[in-house]
């Protein structure tokens, strides 16, 4: 700054601050796109776990390699590129997908993309995406979508293309299965897993078996896979259950951990925000052999499980059953035999049973005491006896199974292989679970491509192709006519008389009996996931945007709503809806509405305790006829301001009926705008008062700048300037934790020195 000569007169500093420049650079956390695009609110979210380069971490751990330096044979080599081989089934016509590749960041709203890499599949634009396999992008019941790509390792930053970590959102009930195996070996080491939406992930994870769980061979190398949907998410894992945590880790959305190796059986996972895992698990060496499970999270573990599959002695299903307690178990179980002598488990441990050919089978504690169960089939031989049709599967607890089933992937035989093209020999595995006491049999209607265009007529009108009718315990195999059991439904159609209640229990896998014991058969399965009775969805629409910039701001008036879809083809009987107001909002009165489909009608407000309407157990909006959609629909005010280090504005709801859950959620990334206040003072006065300080020209002159951001928003790139040739700020306090932003209410202040001049 310019300062006067104190002779031959006076002068002063010019009082306003000149040429002063702030780069800013606002960094808003999940930075809004305009709101009025947003499509179909999604009733399911994913994301595709396992990473190509953690699984070829995983299956070079499982087969080395040949030659005496490493298993002693040689076949061969696990090389890369690593196959990735995705299967979405639709149960519903009108299905939308929205699909979000994580290498260029996802996307702040997925249903109002920004990014031309983000794919809406289903909307019949093919400007924006068309779905795989369709000529017209229309998503119809029974339509299967197949994500199949071959990954580098190397370029999975770079090159987008469907992997492990994109993120995919359904507006109706979808199936996923996610396959995976490398070059060489093809897909003799492969595995497939079952792949559940965010709203059946958890915190807490326990493996059921690990690298010395009896028999040795089969879990001889056990890994685990940890993948994140929310920024910040810190994973601590103990892979070998003594109470020391040997890895801790922070997720980013997306991003997955690989514990490859070591785990042992009560190996923890513990996550400051859900996650899922999957446990990957192999004989080394053995050529080849690999089975592979989804972990549930442990605070939905049970104390009664149904296994659908039962292979003879030779190819036996062994089920594995974990006791987490510090005390000692007894687990009963039982099958179309009756009750089997019980499984007495010691604390922390696992024990094992082969269980019958040809029959279903039911493991359960009569104290309720919660445990783990998961099954490998092909594995009741000795050591390396074991690889013709190995395959494993994750039991589900009584809790988790419903009335219906929709097969993600489902192929008889090798889709790679040009062997036997007429093979079936991957059935999907189905057992009724009635409630207790039930007893009689249930009819169980099985829809072969999910298309509702068989030549049988359920007694609610639907069509399907095969009929069962199940007792308890039995195990009964569905092949489908085309040798392909992908986008199969599989459920129960009660005849007058028959038990109420009951629900199935199932898996998509090889059977022994059938597939070739080498080409086309297909050493692969898993759980078919229980399909939702209904679906349950949420999304937002800006109703009054004050300043007019189509992004979501303090003060702007927000409409939500939750769509419920019947996924059945039964009536959903007694659905309950629920909400709070979030946080940082204002209900705005008045405002509810409900639609069954033929108009909205208000909802009326509360006399008493908050007006509205939806919390404190919501409300009762009857039976959802099947295929029917029902809205709830309210709106809210944001706060204005909005409290400093509040971003985003998040909302749960609550969607209950036939003993199902769904907690729809949206989260609105607030728009807000950078703000700062500097002050200045030259030798410690304001350079903004009118006297100002008075200097001799060449004397010494220190300015001071103090900023302070007034702001919602952290600010990085911050740089100050002075117009005056030399004059060179330096920052010299305020950035204490040394991260060089300057966060909301930080104070920095920078000093530069000079000499006056006249002027």
């Amino acid at each position: 700054m310019k300062s006067a000569p104190l002779l031959p007169r006076p002068s002063r500093p010019t009082p306003k601050l000149m040429a002063i420049l702030l780069l800013l650079t606002a960094l808003l956390i999940g930075a809004a796109g305009p709101l009025a695009a947003a499509g179909a609110p999604p009733a399911q979210l994913f994301y595709i776990p396992m990473p190509e380069d953690q699984v070829l971490d995983a299956l070079r751990g499982i087969y080395p390699g040949g030659g005496s330096a490493f298993c002693g044979n040689f076949a061969s080599d696990v090389l890369e590129p690593v196959n990735t081989y995705v299967s979405v089934a639709a149960i519903a016509d009108g299905t939308l997908i929205y699909y979000d590749q994580w290498e260029d960041g996802f996307e702040p709203v997925i249903t109002a993309p920004t990014q031309a890499t983000t794919q809406i599949w289903g909307d019949g634009d093919l400007a924006n995406g068309t779905a795989p396999g369709t000529a017209d992008d229309l998503i119809h019941a029974g339509a299967v979508l197949i994500l199949d790509n071959g990954v580098q390792t190397a370029t999975r930053q770079s090159v987008i293309d469907f992997d492990g970590g994109d993120k995919v959102a359904a507006t109706k009930t979808i199936a996923m299965t996610r396959a995976a195996w490398g070059t060489g070996s093809s897909t003799l080491l492969a595995g497939a897993v079952e792949v559940y939406d965010t709203n059946s992930w958890g915190t807490q994870f326990r493996a059921p078996v690990g690298e010395t769980t009896s028999p040795v061979s089969l879990f001889e190398y056990s890994g685990l896979l940890i993948m994140a949907s929310q920024n910040g998410t810190v994973v601590t894992v103990d892979r070998d259950n003594n109470g020391s945590a040997e890895t801790t880790v922070t997720l980013n959305e997306g991003q997955s951990a690989h514990i490859n190796g070591g785990v042992l059986a009560g190996g923890t996972v513990n996550a400051s925000k859900p996650v899922q895992v999957q446990l990957l698990t192999g004989d080394r060496c053995d050529v080849y052999e690999s089975r592979w499970y989804v972990l549930t999270p442990v605070e939905q573990w049970g104390s009664s499980y149904y296994n659908p599959v039962g292979t003879p002695a030779g190819d036996g299903t062994v089920i594995f059953v974990h006791n987490p307690a510090a005390a000692a178990i007894t687990v009963q179980w039982e099958t179309s035999a009756g009750l089997q002598p019980p499984l007495a488990i010691a604390a922390g441990s696992t024990a094992n049973v082969t269980t019958p050919a040809g029959s279903g089978s039911h493991f359960f504690t009569t104290d309720g005491s919660r445990f783990f169960a998961i099954a490998a089939v092909d594995a009741d031989g000795p050591t390396n006896t074991n690889a013709k049709a190995d395959w494993g599967f994750t039991l589900l607890s009584d809790d988790a199974v419903t009335p219906q089933v929709l097969v993600g992937w489902g192929p008889g035989r090798d889709p790679l292989s040009i062997t036997n093209p007429a093979e079936n020999g991957s059935p999907v595995w189905v057992t009724p679970v009635f409630p207790a006491g039930g007893s009689g049999s249930i009819n169980v209607c099985a829809d072969y491509d999910g298309d509702g265009a068989g030549s049988l007529t359920d007694p609610q009108g639907n069509k399907y192709d095969q009929l069962l009718t199940l007792t308890p315990f039995q195990s009964a195999k569905i092949f489908d006519s085309d040798g392909d059991q992908t986008a199969m439904v599989i459920y129960v159609c009660r005849a007058a008389g028959q038990a109420a209640g009951v629900t199935l229990a199932a898996a998509w896998g090889q059977d022994p009996t059938t597939a070739s014991a080498a080409a086309p058969g297909l050493d692969l399965g898993t759980t078919a996931p229980p399909s939702p009775s209904f679906a349950a969805g949420k999304g937002f629409a800006l109703i009054n945007d004050i300043d007019g910039d189509g992004l979501s701001s303090p003060g702007d008036m927000f409409g939500y709503t939750i769509v419920i879809r019947n996924s059945s083809r039964v009536p959903v009987p007694d659905v309950v809806v629920s909400d709070t107001i979030p946080l940082h909002t204002t209900y705005v009165t008045n405002s509810a509405t409900f639609d069954s489909g033929s108009g909205p009608t208000p909802i009326a407000d509360k006399l008493a305790g908050t007006a509205f309407p939806l919390d404190d157990g919501g409300i009762n909006v009857g039976t959802v006829a099947a295929t029917d959609v029902f809205t709830v629909s309210f709106r809210v005010t944001a706060d204005n301001p909005l409290p400093v280090g509040v971003d985003r504005i998040v909302n749960q709801g609550k969607v209950l009926a036939l003993g199902e859950e769904r907690t729809p959620t949206v989260i609105i990334p607030m728009d807000l705008d950078p703000s700062l206040v500097m002050n200045k003072l030259t030798v410690g006065q304001d350079a903004d008062t009118v006297t100002g300080p008075i200097l001799r020209t060449g004397a010494p002159v220190t300015w001071t700048y103090m900023v302070t951001n007034t702001s919602q928003v952290t600010l990085t790139g911050v740089v100050m300037t002075d117009s005056v040739a030399g004059v060179n700020p330096v920052l010299i306090a305020g950035d204490t934790d040394s991260d060089t932003a300057l966060a909301p209410t930080e104070i920095w202040t920078f000093r530069a020195v000079g000499t006056a001049t006249t002027g």
